[in-house]
């Protein structure tokens, strides 16, 4: 790895245009990683371009220069879509009047007139003199601009920075045992890029991400040592709030002494329940009072 961190620092040195592609749905490590690059290559005076074809989540809105990030890279060749089934374009032919290009497209005899409806506007022709892809396994790791763009990705010197396996760049900064953050820090650190405080705490999200808050058992002294050079630099510890929960303890004296009474009660009214649900029964004739009379009335 030392011989690419050289080989990148002389291009550092000679180049001023850049572009840091993002691999496709990266994760909270790898979309820090990168913008704590990008950040840092700004702060130097560089010119850079960032992309990613995956659209950032909610759980990257605090990463400063998220909003940098584009979906396409443009270009300086503007490409004219024809949005139609089927082969119906006959020609096209061009004019200049008065300074202005038109451009004419014919449609094949027989065929439906195309609308503008029918056209789509793009762009082509990225240009940098050093890209950067991270957290990609390889090139097409960020999506269709890998084919889209592949004459740029032949002209352009590519600089692969990961963790994971995969050395497809002229230049390969790769490390699968750490994390994407890590190893940004490392590579900021060796090649003296500016480290301000937020692309320290970018750098510091990432990692806790990737550790698990500081709990993985992956982490090892060269994290330490990271999470020191950034903690240096102004970065925080954003500490997750574990909210405590309750824990009902059974088979205690108390607990059992009101299961005890609480099932007194039940018995008690089932049993008040059943005796007012029972018919009433006559009372015998011997009970009921009798009323006598005299022989003087009969």
């Amino acid at each position: 790895m030392q011989n690419d961190l050289i080989a990148l620092k002389e291009k550092l040195d000679s180049v001023k245009d850049l572009l840091i592609l993002i691999a496709q749905n990266p994760s909270h490590d790898t979309m820090a990683g990168a913008l704590g690059l990008y950040l840092s290559l700004l702060a130097a005076g560089k010119t850079v371009s960032l992309m990613c074809e995956t659209e950032p989540t909610v759980r990257d809105s605090h990463l400063v220069g998220v909003d940098k990030i584009k979906a396409d890279l443009g270009g300086q060749n503007l490409i004219i879509t024809v949005n139609v089934e089927g082969d119906i374009v006959d020609k096209v032919t061009s004019a200049v009047n008065d300074g202005k290009l038109s451009l004419t497209i014919v449609p094949k005899v027989g065929q439906q007139s195309i609308s503008k409806e029918n056209i789509i506007f793009g762009s082509s022709g990225a240009s940098s003199d050093l890209t950067f892809v991270v957290g990609g396994s390889s090139l097409t790791s960020i999506g269709s601009i890998a084919t889209s763009e592949a004459d740029f990705f032949t002209q352009t010197t590519l600089v692969n920075i990961s963790n994971n396996q995969g050395n497809f760049g002229h230049i390969n900064l790769v490390d699968p045992s750490s994390s994407l953050c890590e190893l940004a820090t490392a590579l900021l650190q060796e090649l003296k890029l500016p480290l301000s405080q937020d692309i320290a705490s970018n750098l510091m999200q990432g990692i806790e991400e990737a550790t698990n808050n500081f709990q993985s058992d992956s982490m090892t002294a060269d994290t330490f040592e990271a999470l020191a050079i950034l903690y240096r630099a102004g970065a925080r510890h954003h500490t997750k709030v574990n909210m405590p929960t309750a824990t009902i303890i059974d088979n205690t004296p108390i607990i059992e002494e009101r299961k005890q009474e609480d099932q007194k009660d039940i018995i008690a009214i089932e049993t008040e329940l059943h005796s007012m649900s029972q018919p009433i029964k006559p009372e015998p004739d011997w009970l009921k009072p009798k009323i006598f009379t005299s022989g003087s009335d009969k």
